[in-house]
């Protein structure tokens, strides 16, 4: 380029300004209007204005900066021009809370101009525009519309609110989904409050292993809240808890049995209703009939104060095991019900043998099948009949 240009100057001399583009009066109307609109209307740089006029970038500058001199801000540079009132807009959009994304969309304006125009305008001033206040409803929607697969940008457009508060609530969820859970279930007058599930959800949250599924927040969230309304004895069903927090049945199995160990030390978990929860859950997973989740919760009820001295997956097991027998229900075996709660066979027996027939006075049990006569006082106090 510049060997080129140093050839023209030494032959040219003089004449190589007429040369090297045309005079401002030469260019005609249509193409001055057509340079103001690509660069004002269609937020063209001046390169590029000068590939689609074929004009240099020196006649192209002269000519806006002549035409354009009582709109042009301080803020254009030679890839985006803003005006004046390209200013104002930016200004009082942001006051009325739009966000940055939706403001470039707006204008075309790249978002790191549209913040130096608002740090330069605004002053002391940009932060409290910036970090404004998120009700919990706003908080809600944006949760709702990640759970329905949105993309933080897309989120940004619809909730008019910036990418930094939208990743912000992404990081801080438990506020969102209490508030959203507590609305649904309406607990009455609980002894509950949210800084109180805080210190619950933190001590969980410490106990998980770092790069896990549920160290994330947002998984964790709705399981800890589960836990804390339990562990306050808050009545909630399991179903009407699914819906409140939007779950599947599926992620609330999963995160149950994955965070239940780490509860047990935090705070005093109402043993009953997991135990219930339990009952459910073998129930639905065997599609099993409705006798079967109303004889175990009567056995619980009769016998539950005899099996409180275990793991609640064991007394869950030893109830479904006895309403299994009592209805006769041979479609599910008795050890398949031990390892889907996650304890042996022996463990079972062992609360049979020692916390239940010993104390009322019956003794030799060996097991369901090899003494099952033993079992049969037990089983007549329970009113339901053979189901199938």
């Amino acid at each position: 380029f510049y060997a080129v240009r140093n050839i023209l100057l030494e032959e040219l001399g003089k004449e190589y300004e007429i040369y090297s583009f045309k005079r401002i009066s030469e260019v005609t109307n249509y193409v001055v209007n057509r340079i103001i609109r690509l660069r004002t209307k269609d937020r063209y740089t001046i390169k590029e204005i000068s590939h689609k006029v074929k004009l240099t970038i020196s006649t192209i500058s002269k000519i806006l900066k002549d035409r354009l001199k009582d709109v042009y801000s301080g803020y254009s540079t030679p890839q985006t021009f803003v005006s004046k009132n390209d200013v104002e807009t930016i200004v009082q959009l942001r006051k009325k809370n739009t966000s940055l994304l939706n403001i470039r969309e707006e204008l075309k304006i790249p978002l790191p101009l549209i913040s130096l125009i608002l740090k330069c305008e605004l002053k002391d001033k940009y932060k409290k525009y910036y970090a404004r206040r998120i009700t919990s409803h706003m908080r809600r929607r944006v949760l709702t519309l990640h759970i329905l697969k949105a993309s933080p940008e897309e989120i940004s457009q619809i909730t008019n609110l910036s990418l930094g508060t939208i990743n912000h609530i992404f990081l801080n969820p438990l506020n969102t989904i209490y508030d959203m859970i507590i609305l649904e279930i309406q607990p009455g007058r609980a002894d509950i409050n949210l800084e109180d599930c805080s210190s619950f959800y933190q001590a969980i949250y410490n106990k998980i292993k770092r790069y896990t599924k549920y160290k994330n927040p947002l998984k964790l969230a709705p399981i800890a809240i589960f836990f804390y309304l339990k562990s306050r004895n808050v009545f909630v069903t399991t179903n009407e808890f699914i819906i409140a927090a939007n779950l599947t049945r599926k992620e609330f199995r999963k995160g149950f049995t994955s965070i239940y160990p780490f509860c047990r030390n935090i705070a005093h978990i109402n043993h009953r209703s997991i135990i219930y929860f339990l009952i459910d859950q073998i129930q639905e997973e065997f599609d099993l009939p409705d006798s079967f989740g109303s004889a175990s919760k009567f056995i619980f009820q009769k016998f539950g104060h005899l099996l409180m001295n275990t793991k609640p997956e064991i007394t869950a097991g030893v109830v479904c095991i006895l309403s299994l027998l009592k209805l006769k229900i041979h479609s599910v075996k008795l050890i398949t019900i031990c390892k889907t709660l996650g304890f042996q066979m022996s463990a079972a027996l062992y609360q049979v043998k020692n916390n239940l027939l010993k104390r009322v006075g019956i003794k030799g049990f060996h097991g369901f099948r090899k003494t099952p006569q033993l079992i049969e006082p037990l089983l007549q106090e329970i009113p339901f009949q053979v189901s199938y």
